[in-house]
């Protein structure tokens, strides 16, 4: 979504983000996103929908002091945003070492296909199923996967 201006509102220009020693999740993007919109932030599970919020809620530094901007401050080094109470994450948390297989709570490194296929009772033609329409890796490591591919 972008609109001609942004001022007050949430502006971030040409951002290049990448967490250590993975490929880039943003190469010189830019958003504009006017005061009092709104705006849907859909993408598949990894794209990076959350890392971008937690950036424009000043969670992870990018660049210089004006690649992202929340009403006309910028996000990350502006502290009295947060302070003040104008700015806020309201992510969930999670325990990046358990999940669970049922009711069995699993601890440390284990397979996405560990987790998926250690539930018992599940249809498997719909386990299938969900497996292609949420595109799970069953290799995926559940201690390295982004928040949105483990929920």
């Amino acid at each position: 979504m972008e609109t001609e201006s942004a001022a007050g509102g949430i502006e971030v220009t040409g951002m290049n983000f990448a967490y250590d020693a993975q490929p880039p999740l943003f190469s010189r993007f830019t958003l504009n996103i006017a005061p009092g919109s709104r705006c849907l932030l859909i993408g598949a599970n990894g794209s990076g929908k959350t890392t971008l919020l937690k950036i424009m809620a000043g969670k992870h530094m990018v660049g210089g002091r004006d690649v992202v901007r929340v009403l006309d401050r910028s996000a990350f080094h502006d502290t009295q945003l947060v302070c003040d109470g104008e700015l806020a994450y309201l992510g969930g948390s999670w325990n990046k070492t358990i999940g669970s297989a049922g009711d069995v709570p699993l601890q440390g490194d284990f397979s996405a296909e560990h987790m998926i296929f250690g539930v018992e009772g599940v249809d498997p033609l719909r386990r299938e199923m969900l497996i292609d329409l949420l595109d799970i890796d069953l290799q995926w490591r559940m201690h390295k996967v982004s928040d949105g591919q483990r929920k």
